[in-house]
């Protein structure tokens, strides 16, 4: 990534790694799966039936091992706080907040209405990211994220990936 300047910015393997999680979870549709933008699913998805409810169900498992993962590295972490970008925290925080608020949806059941207002949180959330991203690039003013907070965030995330897998499984238990 570059800066306003074309310089290029260097950032930590957990803003990397968070990139990935926030980019996935601003496609995400709960009960469904990962909104692929191709409108292509995962070659994996159509092979072994998973489509779902012609969402990237794939996809989410692997973002389940992802955030599994980065559960894992985070917990065993000695570090009490990391650096990442202005505009990657801001990300952070629109999704987060968008996970928060609909979470006792979660618990309860999505509806048809709630589904689409929790795509429109997570998904404004994605396009407010890349649109400044595009126009402006990284600033390289830095936030200071709290191991705390990546944990309950990626805990978070999780009580939503896994909630939506077990929607998405068959009586025949594909």
């Amino acid at each position: 990534a570059a800066d306003a300047n074309g310089r290029v910015v260097h950032v930590t393997l957990t803003e990397k790694l968070l990139i990935l999680l926030l980019a996935k979870l601003s496609n995400f549709v709960p009960d469904g799966g990962i909104w692929m933008n191709t409108q292509r699913p995962e070659w994996n998805d159509a092979n072994n039936a998973l489509v779902g409810k012609g969402l990237s169900v794939v996809t989410l498992c692997y973002l389940r091992r992802f955030i599994g993962f980065c559960l894992e590295m985070f917990q065993r972490a000695n570090d009490a706080q990391y650096e990442i970008s202005a505009e990657v925290a801001q990300f952070m925080q629109a999704i987060r907040a968008g996970l928060q608020q609909f979470q006792p949806v979660m618990q309860s059941g999505f509806s048809a209405a709630a589904r689409r207002a929790f795509m429109d949180v997570v998904g404004e959330a994605g396009s407010a990211y890349r649109q400044t991203y595009y126009q402006h690039g990284i600033s390289g003013a830095a936030a200071t994220l709290k191991k705390a907070e990546m944990i309950a965030f990626l805990e978070l995330a999780q009580a939503y990936v896994e909630q939506t897998i077990r929607a998405n499984r068959r009586e025949d238990g594909l």
